[in-house]
């Protein structure tokens, strides 16, 4: 008898370790990677792509409350069906209305499905035994987002792997149907009172962590150093290992300790990541403090809850903390090149005043805190005086750039067809020393990070010829031995934003009627000179600088060609030449602006022989 409960209970955590893994890795790989780069890259303005993301935040918030309202498991159920529908509906839209709808279902889903998870779980696992499933699980989701094939995949093919893994948890959650309900257990673990206080504690850490996770995201030195193609099989390991930690210390009722553990260790990976030197610590830490936290805001709802307020503690945590938290902390640090030392120390002491209860044992703790954190950044290297922006043009003085690029757009010229839209002659003159350039054998850098992403212009300054085979550039890879070359490119893209926004007007406003037959053994060569690089001489992304790039470039040969699919209103033809001649703003793919309208014509219509064999 004893054997048969013990192979039932063990039947009813896997399947429940196996739920979480699969919403966690729903939630990672779609609403944090795919859906952002496809709204992102979709061609919409600034406020049209916050307006997408701001729908999936209000219905977020909008299924929390829903989830409390109803309270079972039909809900949890739906919401997974409602995850799928929105991931497969992402792979096949492009316009505004369809994206928004998606994003608003994403939410509604994604809201429900997170509380009625974390509610849920106390009836069917007791405390301690639930704790370790539930590590298993988180862990599980994460290295799965973290594999090579998931991680570095196609924004499409994210959203079906996405959708796979919300099937996986809705077969999950049939798996646990017949599983009579638990009574309740009498919880002393730390963490059961105070509610308030440790919903203010998981808002400091996502909080925390979605501004470190966008800075460094946005950042490709930081970016490498954390999530690089050759780390991913060790994060996804940290990951696994950490959640599973979390789980055994959350099981012994050491929620207090797991919690301070991940601050200190998530402060000081946010801090580290910004110095060359300790970047690779930091790279470690991260996943470490991610795991350990996410596993405590699963568990501490329901299963460390030993009263009846198991809905309402998750829909208030995961609303304020998951959501609110969440665009707080991306918001805040939007424009930042950095993970700012003063917000680390705000967000730990928060924290540790919330786990350590009321203002007069937390200020105490904070006090220390804030000395400690003072404390590691004095004794670390001394901040520059000047920014990597400000070293960084005098770089681009130093090295004579200014000898064959310039950084004016001339007004009423050929200029504007090429670069964007003109700027007064007053800006320009306002600089010390003026850039404007006094020789074009270069292109204008008016709006490069738009055109060029960073990770585009560190192998172009390493090896030129190697992305443009006509190049008169020289090699300056000498510059990224002392830090030079950072700053430079930190330089270049300091208005990455606007100039991003810019080279897509510049695109949209492009709408030739038709494309003309082009000659396809000009494109032909044309592409192997110039495209094979990345996309590989057969097209399918596998050229020999596409390892070396943020992401894997798209597969010509195959697709899916969700960036150069076809428009409303246009042929499919337009859409390639777009892609072709202004490239896709905010990735490594860059335009041929200065291409002649046979060469554009004669490369379109040689990918267009690939997609006709299909």
């Amino acid at each position: 008898m004893v054997a048969e409960v013990t192979q039932s209970s063990r039947r009813t955590g896997i399947a429940a370790a196996i739920l979480v893994a699969g919403v966690y890795a729903y939630f990672l790989l779609f609403s944090q990677f795919a859906f952002l780069e496809i709204v992102q890259h979709a061609g919409f303005g600034e406020m049209r792509i916050k307006a997408v993301l701001g729908m999936m935040a209000a219905g977020g918030i909008a299924g929390a409350y829903c989830a409390q309202r109803d309270q079972g498991i039909r809900l949890l159920r739906m919401g997974l069906v409602g995850c799928m529908i929105a991931a497969m509906l992402s792979m096949m839209v492009h316009d505004l209305w369809s994206l928004g709808f998606a994003s608003l279902l994403m939410g509604l889903s994604l809201g429900s499905v997170t509380v009625c998870l974390a509610a849920l779980l106390p009836q069917w696992l007791p405390r301690k035994e639930g704790c370790w499933y539930v590590g298993i699980g988180t862990g599980l989701g994460y290295a799965l987002c973290n594999l090579p094939a998931v991680f570095l995949a196609t924004p499409q093919q994210q959203c079906g792997i996405a959708a796979v893994f919300a099937l996986v948890a809705f077969g999950a959650s049939w798996l646990l149907r017949d599983v009579a309900p638990l009574k309740r257990e009498v919880s002393k673990a730390p963490g059961n009172h105070r509610a308030v206080w440790v919903v203010l504690v998981f808002l400091a850490f996502v909080w925390m962590d979605s501004g470190a996770f966008y800075v460094i995201q946005h950042a490709p030195d930081l970016k490498k150093a954390t999530w690089g193609a050759e780390k991913l099989w060790i994060n996804a390991g940290l990951h696994f290992f950490a959640a599973v930690l979390a789980g055994w210390m959350l099981a012994r009722g050491q929620f207090r300790l797991l919690l301070c553990a991940a601050a200190v260790i998530l402060g000081a990976a946010a801090l580290w990541v910004n110095d060359v030197s300790t970047r690779v610590v930091a790279g470690y830490f991260y996943p470490v403090a991610v795991s350990f936290y996410s596993t405590a805001l699963v568990c501490w709802p329901g299963l460390l809850s030993g009263k009846t307020q198991a809905w309402q503690r998750a829909a208030w945590v995961f609303a304020i903390a998951g959501w609110i938290g969440s665009g707080l902390g991306i918001g805040m640090v939007e424009n930042l090149h950095r993970v700012p030392v003063w917000f680390v120390i705000v967000a730990c002491g928060v924290i540790l005043l919330g786990l350590f209860g009321g203002v007069k044992k937390g200020a105490w703790v904070m006090i220390l805190a804030l000395v400690g954190f003072f404390l590691l950044e004095n004794n670390s290297t001394p901040p520059s005086t000047t920014t990597a922006v400000e070293r960084g043009r005098q770089v681009y003085v130093a090295e004579g750039c200014i000898h064959c690029h310039s950084q004016y757009i001339r007004p009423q010229s050929m200029d504007e067809a090429l670069w964007g839209e003109a700027k007064k002659p007053s800006d320009a003159l306002q600089q010390r020393p003026v850039l404007i350039g006094n020789r074009r054998q270069g292109p204008d850098l008016t709006h490069v990070a738009g055109r060029r992403s960073a990770t585009w212009l560190r192998l172009h300054f390493l090896a030129p010829r190697d992305l443009v085979p006509d190049s008169v550039m020289p090699s300056y890879a000498h510059l990224f031995e002392d830090g030079r070359g950072a700053d430079l490119i930190a330089y270049l893209t300091r208005d990455i934003a606007d100039d991003i926004t810019a080279v897509q007007q510049l695109s949209q406003a492009w709408q030739p009627a038709s494309v003309a037959q082009g000659d396809v053994v000009l494109g032909k060569r044309l592409y192997s000179q110039h495209c094979a690089v990345c996309h590989g001489y057969d097209g399918r992304g596998q050229g020999m600088l596409a390892a070396q790039l943020t992401k894997a470039p798209a597969n010509l040969a195959e697709g899916p060609w969700m960036w150069s699919a076809k428009r409303d209103g246009e042929s499919e033809a337009v859409s390639i030449a777009r892609v072709v001649r202004f490239g896709i703003p905010g990735t490594d793919m860059p335009g041929h602006e200065t291409w002649t309208s046979e060469q554009w014509q004669a490369v379109t219509s040689y990918l267009l022989q690939w997609r006709g064999e299909k």
